[in-house]
């Protein structure tokens, strides 16, 4: 029998429709079901019990016991910078596996120090973000920390750009490599590309801090689209770090459902307003700009109006700016945004300078 393929089109269509309503329901009863199952006061009081499930949401290697024993750090080259020493440095997380990345130490400093964290984005590198390959969109980011009295570390993530030829503003380093599927190859094993990188940059804090030259109680992280990402989750599972700003990433994730920002059942638990509470009452930024070509400004706005309450339920709503400016997807007021990182490694009430 033979018939025209669009006969049948109508069927398919409708299928199609059918699933795609069906997860526009189930996402809408899933936001009221997060509300319910995290409401701000009981997030305030068992905040280490929801710490616990974002963990287990995300899965190994954050499920596993951390052990007892600072991970090995290797500086594989030092450069002398104007007022810096600049090591490239891995840390042994695991047998064969060293994670890299770029650490900054100001030269003749007399005390620790504090040590701010900056996360560079998709197809980005700790080079990139350092300026050492020309113009792009971070906003001379790495540079201008390298002005305050801090240590500066750039890791890096599986994210660089893998073609072979340069992009606009982002070198091809040659290197493939497949993100989805590597997340999925974790997924498989019960974790996820997202636990094990989270997992990698705490553990190598546990080495940061043992330096001489940095001050364990004064940590803050910064970064821009991916970096965002890995800024919220990492400050709201490690509270050692204890200000943060995200860029250029906070959203409503349904609208965002990119493989690696959805975890099982994440949905009904935590997404980006949820995450962000366990910051709280520790100081954070979100950023976004009304011409970002990735994320909607308003979306980012409807989000952020979720987290509020967890913050007034701390009593820290002080602590907690939006803050949308007139950029692309790159870093807006940079001076402001370090001002406020060096201010809430201190711990003092913040106000965003006007």
């Amino acid at each position: 029998m033979l018939e025209p393929k669009e006969k049948s089109r109508q069927y398919r269509e409708a299928y199609r429709d059918g699933i795609r309503d069906l997860i526009h329901r189930m996402q809408e009863n899933g936001r009221l079901e997060r509300t319910q199952w995290m409401p701000p006061c009981k997030a305030k009081e068992e905040q280490e019990a929801y710490r616990e499930e974002l963990r287990r949401l995300l899965g190994w290697p954050l499920t596993q016991p951390l052990s007892g024993t600072a991970p090995q750090m290797t500086v594989k080259e030092t450069i002398r910078l104007e007022n810096h020493c600049l090591l490239r440095v891995q840390f042994e997380v695991f047998p064969g596996l060293p994670y890299y990345g770029l650490l900054y130490v100001p030269e003749h400093a007399s005390q620790p120090l504090p040590l701010i964290i900056c996360q560079h984005g998709g197809q980005g590198t700790p080079e990139l973000c350092s300026d050492f390959h020309g113009n792009n969109n971070y906003s001379h980011i790495v540079t201008n920390l390298l002005k305050t009295d801090a240590v500066v570390f750039a890791p890096q993530m599986l994210l660089w750009c893998e073609a072979e030829e340069d992009k606009p503003c982002f070198p091809g380093y040659g290197l493939p490599y497949n993100r989805n599927e590597t997340d999925a190859a974790l997924r498989q094993l019960g974790g996820s590309l997202a636990a094990l990188e989270v997992f990698c940059l705490m553990r190598a804090l546990d080495t940061l801090c043992l330096m001489e030259e940095i001050d364990a109680q004064r940590i803050a992280m910064l970064g821009l689209s991916y970096g965002g990402f890995y800024t919220q989750l990492t400050a709201a599972l490690d509270t050692r770090i204890r200000c943060a700003h995200s860029s250029a990433f906070f959203s409503q994730r349904e609208s965002y459902c990119w493989p690696d920002f959805a975890w099982q059942n994440a949905a009904r638990r935590m997404q980006d307003a949820e995450i962000c509470a366990l910051i709280a009452p520790r100081p954070l930024t979100i950023e976004i700009g009304t011409m970002d070509n990735r994320f909607d400004y308003r979306l980012t706005q409807q989000e952020f109006e979720r987290l509020i309450p967890y913050y007034e339920a701390h009593g820290a709503a002080d602590r907690l700016r939006l803050q949308i400016v007139q950029t692309n997807h790159q870093y807006g007021d940079v001076e402001g945004i370090i001002n406020w990182l060096m201010d809430g490694m201190k711990g003092d009430a913040i106000a965003w300078p006007d």
